[in-house]
């Protein structure tokens, strides 16, 4: 008689890799008073002709839902202490989790949901994008800046997700985030204020993200004043989205006005001055442990040399040999010693040191910030005074050395009719962009061709 019949049937728990049934598993595991229902979805090159041009189209494909209940799926709609969550987990052809977008259906996310994701998603090592566009609080917003820190996330998306406190700035914290967007969030000038602290140099922020998205929110000329301040140190943003805001030309001029040289202010050099200072102590540190390093296994091999010569004779040459030896040693660090002071301004690097820097009638001034490289201010209060100061910013980033600077500037639904310097704008912008791509396909060019020459040799 064969006893497995008897026995209850044993279900295994999930695996981390199985994120769409090893989350709802986990959030029942630690009692989370809600229902999670994931939907799977595979983004990858479908090719599947249109109804009526009969064009090869690009698409998504839904393959199932994954969904485990914590409570019954009726009582949950009535009861507001158990939503449902809906999750949508996108995969790339691989079968690898690449993105994550909690749904709009959400009302309110459960602050335990996310802790609970904090816990594995160091090991969704392919997971670069979180989106979430309602349900979020004060208490998201904490939980999701956590997530940054151990997580291999880059983009954060939070669209249409007011919070009342508006606690975004905590996002900022980390050095790993490179995208942010936070369209329609009623964000104002206090945030503003808030993020851009954490936006200056050398903040961790401040070396990491590339993008900011600002669109639709409560941004006046204050808030944009503080952008400025960001900017005059920020040399890692390249896109700031400011469109449909309440800036005028005075704010305008705040950000404008730092990507043209600009008078250092005294606190600012006596920042920099610091920074390249603890920069030399440690390596100074790094520099006298290298050469005690050195130091110390000479010092054995010359014991060890001398332990094996028997005669006084044999001991005499020895020990000369090894004052030889050390006095090679002492100018070889000399050299190397040399060679790093030598190289030590181009190794540091700081917004306010050289060759950003230079002096005039004995002021010191900084070039202008070449990083960004598109904005965005469509829709806000501008006139004729804003359109003439980017055109200014243009020819100055144009003659002068900085390099790169503005490619592409969004001006439409503002208080512009058709000026000559519009025409004048749109053509230095072109030529730019053309310089770009020119630029881009030449170092792809030379990438092939120094792939193909390691190839054959």
């Amino acid at each position: 008689m064969s006893l497995s019949k008897d026995l209850p049937e044993v279900v295994s728990a999930p695996t981390h890799e199985d994120f769409c049934s090893y989350l709802p598993w986990a959030c029942l595991q630690f009692g989370v008073p809600a229902v999670v229902a994931i939907n799977k979805t595979i983004e990858g090159s479908l090719s599947k002709p249109h109804p009526e041009s009969g064009k090869i189209i690009k698409g998504r494909k839904i393959s199932s839902s994954f969904h485990l209940p914590l409570v019954d799926e009726k009582q949950s709609t009535a009861d507001p202490k158990n939503p449902k969550i809906y999750i949508t987990a996108v995969f790339n052809n691989a079968n690898k989790l690449i993105k994550l977008i909690f749904e709009n259906k959400n009302e309110t996310i459960p602050r335990e949901v996310m802790k609970v994701i904090n816990l594995f998603i160091h090991k969704q090592i392919d997971l670069r994008r979180l989106g979430i566009k309602s349900g979020v609080d004060k208490f998201i917003i904490h939980e999701i800046s956590e997530i940054l820190k151990v997580s291999h996330l880059t983009e954060i998306c939070l669209d249409n997700s007011f919070v009342k406190e508006g606690n975004y700035a905590v996002l900022l914290d980390t050095d790993s985030l490179r995208y942010l967007s936070l369209s329609k969030c009623k964000i104002n000038d206090k945030v503003i204020e808030e993020m851009c602290k954490n936006l200056e140099y050398p903040k961790p922020a401040s070396k990491s993200l590339v993008a900011l998205v600002l669109s639709t929110n409560m941004i006046t000329d204050d808030g944009a004043k503080f952008l400025g301040e960001a900017l005059r140190s920020n040399r890692k943003l390249a896109y700031l989205n400011l469109a449909d805001n309440r800036i005028t030309d005075e704010g305008a001029s705040y950000i404008l006005d730092t990507l043209v040289e600009f008078r250092l202010r005294t606190e600012e050099l006596v920042a920099s001055k610091g920074r390249k200072f603890a920069y030399l102590k440690e390596r100074n540190t790094v520099s006298l442990e290298k050469v005690n390093q050195k130091e110390n296994k000479k010092s054995t091999k010359s014991k060890l040399s001398t332990s094996s010569v028997s005669s006084k004779k044999g001991k005499l040459k020895d020990t000369l040999k090894s004052r030889e030896n050390s006095k090679a040693s002492v100018i070889l660090v000399a050299d190397e010693t040399e060679h790093e002071a030598r190289t030590i301004d181009e190794d540091f690097h700081d917004p306010f040191h050289c060759p950003n820097i230079y002096m005039k009638e004995g002021t010191a001034y900084c070039k202008g910030n070449n990083s960004l490289l598109y904005l965005n201010v469509a829709y806000n209060n501008l006139t004729y005074v804003s359109l003439k100061k980017i055109l200014e910013v243009i020819l100055y980033q144009k003659t002068s050395d900085i390099g790169r600077g503005l490619v592409d500037v969004k001006l439409d639904g503002n208080y512009l009719p058709e000026w000559e310097e519009m025409q004048e704008l749109d053509e230095l912008l072109c030529q730019k962009r053309s310089s770009e791509e020119s630029i881009k396909a030449s170092s792809r060019r030379r990438s092939k061709t120094s792939k193909h020459r390691r190839d054959t040799e």
